[in-house]
């Protein structure tokens, strides 16, 4: 017998209580395990069915907070997303500021990123900050010159550092320099906002910069 959620209490529960109703009706007779979760992964034709829904509106309302998506390849190389409900943890915060990162690439290099790129926008995630991360991603693609000139200076202080100038940006060079995208990123913010300096790793306040004790009690 067909599932179906949309034909009692839709009108009363409204369609994204129904819709998180099903996802977890379908994970807890139907789990699919993956990444330390347990997850929905019904297909969206049969979901729009269930709910009474076009698969156009669904895809809109899997995008509402509360419901996480992840999307994976099946064993036919087919994508499958994976749904659940609840607040996204650390690791699932990190993998959606990848993908965020990833349409920035396209769009600033023009290229579609590689897996390859995709794994290094993670511990960039990770040493920038899942809240900064794109910006800083945007400002080292806009201002690619500026960066390997900055890249330069961390190669002469290496020992047998060797300069190179990329024409084009690679995730890898990024990604192993990515304190010198801290430091522009700094440069620029203390620029525009004096008062707030400590926005990335790697800064260091000045003796001007440290405020003064308390006078004694």
């Amino acid at each position: 017998m067909p599932i179906t959620f949309h034909k009692q209490g839709a009108a009363t529960a409204g369609p994204l209580v129904s819709l998180k109703k099903l996802i977890e009706h379908t994970i807890a007779n139907f789990p699919f395990p993956h990444g330390g979760h347990l997850w929905c992964a019904m297909l969206q034709p049969d979901m729009a069915k269930a709910l009474g829904i076009s698969v156009s509106t669904l895809r809109r309302r899997i995008k509402t907070p509360g419901i996480i998506r992840r999307t994976i390849k099946g064993q036919d190389g087919a994508p499958i997303t994976l749904l659940r409900t609840g607040e996204a943890d650390a690791e699932e915060v990190k993998y959606l500021v990848q993908k965020q990162m990833a349409k920035i690439w396209d769009a600033k290099t023009g290229k579609k990123h590689t897996p390859h790129a995709f794994g290094c926008f993670a511990p960039m995630v990770g040493y920038w900050g899942p809240d900064k991360a794109p910006a800083m991603l945007t400002l080292v693609l806009t201002q690619w010159s500026r960066f390997m000139a900055g890249v330069h200076m961390e190669i002469v202080n290496m020992e047998g550092g060797k300069k190179t100038f990329l024409d084009y940006p690679t995730a890898a060079t990024i990604l192993k320099f990515h304190s010198v995208v801290a430091a522009m990123w700094n440069e620029d913010q203390q620029a525009d906002h004096p008062n707030q300096p400590d926005y990335a790793e790697g800064w260091k306040p000045t003796k001007k910069q440290i405020p003064a004790p308390p006078p004694p009690a």
